[in-house]
């Protein structure tokens, strides 16, 4: 108990001492979310996948990695996988239809060499795919940036905004209020680049002039990240990233016990499946990237259904319940997903072969969009 009031103070103390500003996207769901997509997840698996995913953790907390891939995403090492979180389309483009390549999403001029969502998930489960031995190899620290990438990436598909439109970059640029605000004070958590001689601890400088303390993550103990706390305009890309979750959890009273979890997503995770019917859940199961994809295309008009820029009480009653919607498939069909690359006897059912062909030609598809640009 005491170990949880002190992370909550740590936080609290390294969120409010690193006030600069700093120019960052909002990540996607946040750690309540991605923790509760994550833990929906890992209490789904198989015997068999549980034992693999637990391999090549190699003793890491696979719930808390899976907000790794948004700390890392400004490193030199990992800042190509910006375009992976995402995938921006204008109305008129908003599709995706294996059976007519070259329209929407499957249009050369629309495909992009630094690689989307889609794509990002289709790597990592190509490399999770390959046969490995982590006490052979001494370690598959490949097989966890990838296992790191999928769980983050499952998610962020399930998020409606983004896939929203490039016009506004996925909503970063239309600027909203909520509940009558239109400012808020937000904070951005990123891996620290140290400089040769320093220690995490150490203040470093960014971009020249923004100067912040390092520590380690309170969670992901061994990864030296650094706050940026800053006031910014409320956009709708936040309000769905952010703000929906943070409204319902202080509604509802979630997390405001003493020993609750940390940013409170197993009490999340507890509300958004209480009471899910068994059926409900395989038929969220029996799908592809490429029906969640087009399941957040088609929540697109939803998403902006407003006449004006004032959300507030009605705007939240229509969307709350497809943001707990899609966070609690997120965490079964990640669990689908896993159980699907590590576990055979999933992999071998009939219908699990039938969704692997259907990423594979999607990733056919994408691969001739690509070598042939012109078609």
């Amino acid at each position: 108990m005491k170990k949880l009031l002190n992370l909550r103070c740590t936080l609290l103390i390294s969120y409010t001492l690193m006030f600069m500003f700093i120019s960052f996207s909002t990540h996607a769901w946040r750690e309540t979310g991605h923790f509760a997509v994550c833990d929906i997840a890992y209490k789904n698996l198989t015997k068999t996948a549980k034992a693999k995913v637990d391999e090549i953790m190699q003793g890491e907390n696979f719930v808390y990695n899976c907000i790794w891939p948004d700390l890392v995403r400004y490193s030199k090492q990992w800042r190509h996988t910006k375009t992976w979180h995402f995938l921006n389309l204008e109305d008129q483009h908003a599709k995706l239809d294996l059976n007519k390549p070259g329209i929407g999403y499957l249009n050369s001029n629309l495909l992009s060499e630094k690689g989307d969502i889609l794509r990002g998930i289709l790597l990592a489960q190509k490399v999770l795919q390959t046969k490995f031995d982590c006490k052979k190899a001494k370690g598959c620290k490949s097989q966890l940036d990838n296992l790191r990438f999928l769980a983050h990436l499952v998610a962020d598909i399930h998020q409606p905004i983004h896939l929203g439109r490039k016009s506004d970059r996925g909503g970063n640029k239309a600027e909203v209020s909520w509940f009558g605000d239109r400012d808020h004070a937000y904070s951005n958590t990123f891996k620290a680049k140290l400089a040769k001689g320093q220690v995490c601890g150490d203040q470093i400088t960014v971009r020249r002039k923004y100067k912040y303390k390092t520590y380690f993550h309170p969670l992901l103990k061994q990864l030296c990240v650094a706050t940026a706390t800053y006031s910014s305009k409320i956009s709708l890309h936040k309000v769905w990233d952010l703000h929906f979750i943070d409204k319902l959890l202080a509604d509802k009273g979630l997390g405001q016990e003493e020993n609750a979890s940390p940013y409170s997503y197993k009490e999340y995770a507890q509300y958004i499946t209480k009471g899910l019917l068994v059926d409900t859940i395989s038929k969220w199961q029996n799908s592809s990237i490429v029906d969640w994809a087009q399941e957040s295309l088609g929540l697109r008009a939803q998403m902006y259904d407003f006449t004006r820029a004032d959300l507030s009480g009605e705007y939240y009653r229509k969307n709350i319940e497809v943001i707990n919607s899609r966070l609690a498939q997120a965490g079964y069909r990640l669990a689908a997903t896993l159980n699907r690359l590590f576990d055979k006897t999933v992999r071998d059912h009939k219908q699990n072969q039938y969704l692997a062909e259907q990423e594979q030609k999607l990733s056919r598809a994408i691969r001739q969009m690509l070598d042939n640009p012109s078609k």
